[in-house]
């Protein structure tokens, strides 16, 4: 008998102890919706568990190291003038980043795992969705910030054109979000001498525009 009650009392611990697990998933998998925009980069840092695809991966090492190789070119180290051909050079490479390893429909974790964690989170004020921003600087120390009364509602929506003309920047990203799936993208970059828009809508539609000329 004694033997039966114990065999019991574990089964009935190792039911709940499941009934707990599975809460604790449930939680974590929708804490991005019900937690508020100050809390989600923690959350979102918790998420960042699952491993790239290689191809993906590798692409963006080679990406990457051949803009690390351009950066080391484009200033003459004779004259200290810098070649805008090396310099657009870069900037494509950098862009095809995007275009090449982000996509509609993939999951924020995947996200993370190319990009790192967002320079800002908030939302779109034309459909309250979830909005990354991405800020990729040239000059160490630059920070771009959303004009206070957009920071007091957590709205992300403005492109830093000034930090993109003086090359402060080389690019920035936004990618907008319906719960844990990415539906909207859009890349700013300067290109020669103009400030180039990348944007891929949730049908999958690409569409580059130029904003404005130099």
């Amino acid at each position: 008998m004694r033997f039966t009650y114990i065999y019991f009392i574990l089964v009935i611990l190792f039911l709940v102890g499941c009934g707990i697990e599975t809460t604790m998933e449930e939680v974590e998998a929708s804490s991005i919706k019900t937690n508020p925009i100050s809390e989600r980069k923690t959350n979102i840092e918790k998420r960042s568990a699952i491993t790239p695809t290689a191809s993906a991966l590798n692409n963006s090492v080679k990406l990457l190291n051949d803009i690390i190789d351009l950066e080391k070119r484009i200033v003459d180290p004779q004259t200290n003038e810098e070649n805008n051909e090396l310099f657009n050079k870069k900037n494509d490479l950098k862009i095809s980043i995007i275009t090449e390893n982000i996509n509609i429909g993939m999951k924020q974790t995947e996200i993370i795992h190319l990009l790192g964690t967002p320079n800002v989170i908030g939302i779109s004020p034309m459909n309250g969705q979830e909005v990354w921003r991405y800020d990729f600087v040239n000059v160490e120390g630059y920070v771009f910030h959303e004009n206070e009364h957009f920071q007091e509602m957590g709205i992300v929506d403005t492109v830093d054109i000034d930090g993109l003309k003086r090359d402060k920047l080389s690019m920035q990203l936004f990618l907008n979000w319906k719960g844990n799936t990415l539906s909207h993208i859009v890349n700013y970059d300067k290109h020669e001498e103009d400030i180039r828009e990348y944007r891929v809508f949730e049908n999958k539609e690409v569409r580059e525009v130029i904003l404005s000329q130099m």
